[in-house]
C-alpha cells in the first residue's frame, strides 16, 4: 500500500475518500465516481444518518425515558468532525443552540460536506468488525503475532500502565511548569483512564459526570472547571452521549 502512504498526512477524510481507501484505492484515481466504492460508501452514509437521527432525537427532547436503549435504536453511528465539535461545545457550555442551527441547515449537515477524523474512522471500523486495506490507525504499533503466547494478565498490564504514567508525572511537553489544575487533570487521568488505556474497551470508558463528581468532591473544583477537565481527558472517538433532560 505504498501508493497510499501520502494519505498518512491527512487528519480527516470525506466519506468518499474513506470508502476508497478502505478498498485500497487512491480516491484521486476515481474522480468522485461513487459507483466504484458503493458498498462501503453506503455503509458510511447509513451510519452517518444514524448519528444525525440520534442527534436530532436528543435535540428534540427524546430522552425522557430512562429505560430507552439507544444502542438498539441506532446500533452503529459515524460522527463527523463538526458533530463532534458541536457535541463538545454543547456539553461544555450547556448550550445546544449551535447544534440546533446546524442540524436544521440541510446544506451544512449534508453528507457530502462532512469530514470524518482518522480516530473516528478507526473506532467505526472496529465497531463494524470490517477490515481496511489502508491503515487508518497510525498511532498503534502492529499487534504481536504471538498474542496467544502472551502471559501478561490484565492486572499486570494495568499495573504496567500505571507505572509508565507514574514515571512520567510532572514531565509536561512545555517543561516543568505546573499548576493546581494540571495536577488535578493528571490525577483524574490516573484515576479514571488507566483501565481504558489498557483494554481499549468502550465499557471501561468512564462517564464525564463521574469524573466531574470526583473532581468536585476530591479537589473542590468548580463544576465548570471539572467539566472542562473531563472533556479534555475524554478521547474524541468516544461520545459523551446525551445528557438526560430534567423531567417535568
Amino acid at each position: 500500500m505504498n501508493e497510499l502512504k501520502h494519505w498518512d498526512f491527512a487528519t480527516a477524510f470525506s466519506g468518499f475518500e474513506a470508502a476508497s481507501l478502505m478498498l485500497g484505492i487512491d480516491p484521486r484515481r476515481l474522480e468522485n465516481k461513487e459507483s466504484h466504492v458503493s458498498v462501503p460508501l453506503n455503509e458510511i452514509k447509513k451510519c452517518y444518518k444514524n448519528g444525525i437521527s440520534h442527534m436530532n432525537f436528543h435535540l428534540n427532547g427524546g430522552f425522557h425515558d430512562d429505560h430507552l436503549d439507544i444502542e438498539k435504536i441506532w446500533p452503529i453511528e459515524l460522527i463527523s468532525e463538526e458533530m463532534e465539535f458541536l457535541e463538545r461545545r454543547s456539553h461544555l457550555y450547556e448550550d445546544e443552540s449551535s447544534s440546533v442551527i446546524w442540524i436544521n441547515d440541510q446544506e451544512k449537515c449534508d453528507f457530502k460536506n462532512q469530514r470524518f477524523s482518522r480516530s473516528t474512522i478507526v473506532h467505526w471500523l472496529k465497531n463494524m468488525g470490517v477490515p481496511s486495506a489502508y491503515k487508518f490507525n497510525l498511532t498503534m504499533e502492529e499487534k504481536d503475532t504471538n498474542t496467544n503466547t502472551n502471559t501478561n494478565t490484565e492486572a499486570e498490564a494495568e499495573a504496567e500502565a500505571k507505572t509508565v504514567i507514574s514515571e512520567s508525572a510532572g514531565k509536561w511537553p512545555w517543561g516543568n511548569h505546573q499548576t493546581a489544575v494540571l495536577e488535578h487533570l493528571e490525577a483524574a487521568a490516573n484515576e479514571f483512564w488507566v483501565k481504558y488505556q489498557v483494554s481499549k474497551d468502550i465499557k471501561d470508558a468512564p462517564k464525564n459526570d463521574t469524573v466531574v463528581e470526583w473532581l468536585v468532591a476530591t479537589y473542590k473544583q468548580s463544576n465548570s472547571m471539572a467539566n472542562s477537565i473531563a472533556t479534555m481527558l475524554r478521547p474524541q472517538e468516544i461520545r459523551t452521549g446525551p445528557k438526560p433532560r430534567a423531567k417535568k
